[in-house]
C-alpha cells in the first residue's frame, strides 16, 4: 500500500487530506482510516485528518484485499 505524505505537522483546526493506494490488484478496495490518539488528531473515511491538540498521532490506513 502507498500513502501519501509519511510524517505531517498540523496546526490545531488545519486539515489535510491522505491517499492509500493498494498496490498489485485489479480493484481498489475501500480503505479504513483510524487514529492512535483522537485527541491529537482525527481521520475521517476520506482520509481527512484534522489537528485536535498538541501531540503525536499515528494515522493508519488499511484494507482488506
Amino acid at each position: 500500500m502507498k500513502v501519501t505524505g509519511d510524517q505531517i505537522n498540523l496546526v490545531i483546526g488545519d486539515v489535510m487530506h491522505l491517499t492509500a493506494k493498494v498496490t498489485n490488484v485489479k480493484k481498489q478496495p475501500a480503505i479504513k482510516w483510524s487514529s492512535s490518539d483522537e485527541k491529537v488528531a482525527v481521520v475521517d473515511s476520506n482520509g481527512n485528518v484534522t489537528g485536535v491538540a498538541v501531540g503525536r498521532a499515528l494515522i493508519t490506513a488499511s484494507a482488506e484485499v
